[in-house]
């Protein structure tokens, strides 16, 4: 291959797309298209023209977001190789697969609000969810954790397809969620509230005991307020025991929806570090979000707009507040 590719011509800011099988692919200022092939190269197949009818995918993450090299050479007459070096493997990047949704549809009654959602989560990331009001996080959540019904396409969950199962199938087997708007029992203490989130673990022994001093390490503050009742707590605190009390449930998928919403700016940031502990300790986390700020701690931030998925970021993206803006407002 060294030969092969001696003479190389730069192509800068190829614009990278996903057909509906998985091919990436560009196209030139000459029409040319090129599919990224499994030796890391990019080879020159067809006109544009002809799949044209196709299109790009509405999830199209260009050559940065793939992860790949976007080394690029044509069959003839010379290598094209772009100008982007490789970016950094990001922890997580090479894992399993653990979450997939595949053209997810769904809504409320006869009301849409899915379009054909497709996102994939790997074992040991943080995914941050972004995306406006109305643009159907929470409903995506609610899919995949099975308190609504999927109307169409597959959600795969650690290998099985659970896009007919119900919340209490979903949380026994790992996917746990943290509601927004935490939703404490405010008549009851911490430590209920805690055992609580426990039930499904119930038959384990000893380990509800032991999962709750793991989230006392987590939450200082809820051991100090152990007897205390839930709605007398600040509403950082609350936060706090929604997402301890989900953590009892030993998720192998956290959700947590809008953890950020109604928080004081420092409060915020505190509930972000602790999910980032939270996940370096081995859980998978899926963040749903308004909060740019959330990206700090993400491995992968996927983007939503109006029930599609429409960007995907990773690496140095990630901090590119100029890239996230424009995308969130349009």
């Amino acid at each position: 291959m060294a030969d092969e590719h001696e003479d190389l011509e730069v192509v800068e800011d190829a614009d990278w797309y996903v057909d509906d099988d998985g091919t990436e692919y560009f196209i030139d200022d000459d029409g040319t298209r090129f599919e990224l092939g499994d030796d890391g190269y990019a080879y020159a197949v067809e006109d544009a023209a002809a799949a044209e009818d196709d299109g790009p995918s509405p999830f199209s993450p260009d050559a940065e977001a793939t992860g790949r090299d976007a080394d690029v050479t044509t069959e003839i007459p010379t290598v094209r190789v772009s100008a982007r070096e490789p970016e950094p493997v990001t922890e997580g990047s090479d894992a399993p697969v653990l979450l997939e949704l595949d053209n997810v549809k769904s809504g409320y009654g006869s009301l849409p609000v899915l379009h054909g959602v497709s996102a994939t989560i790997r074992q040991g990331e943080t995914a941050v969810l972004l995306g406006l009001n109305g643009a159907g996080k929470t409903t995506t959540a609610l899919n995949i954790c099975g308190a609504l019904r999927t109307w169409d396409g597959t959600i795969t969950f650690d290998g099985q397809d659970i896009t007919k199962w119900g919340t209490k199938k979903a949380v026994a087997n790992g996917i746990v969620m943290c509601p927004e708007g935490r939703r404490v029992f405010p008549d009851l203490s911490v430590g209920k509230n805690l055992q609580i989130g426990a039930w499904s673990q119930r038959k384990e022994r000893d380990y509800a005991e032991e999962q709750r001093e793991r989230v006392f390490g987590y939450f200082p503050r809820l051991g100090e307020r152990v007897n205390q009742l839930a709605g007398t707590l600040s509403g950082g605190e609350q936060q706090m025991l929604a997402v301890g009390r989900a953590l009892m449930a030993k998720p192998k998928l956290l959700i947590v929806d809008e953890a950020s919403m109604g928080l004081a700016p420092v409060i915020v940031h505190d509930v972000f570090e602790i999910v980032r502990q939270i996940n370096q300790d081995g859980t998978t986390v899926l963040m749903i979000e308004q909060n740019v700020g959330a990206l700090d701690v993400a491995d992968v931030g996927l983007v939503m707009e109006q029930g599609r998925m429409v960007k995907e970021l990773r690496g140095e993206r990630l901090r590119d507040t100029d890239e996230v803006t424009s995308v969130l407002m349009g």
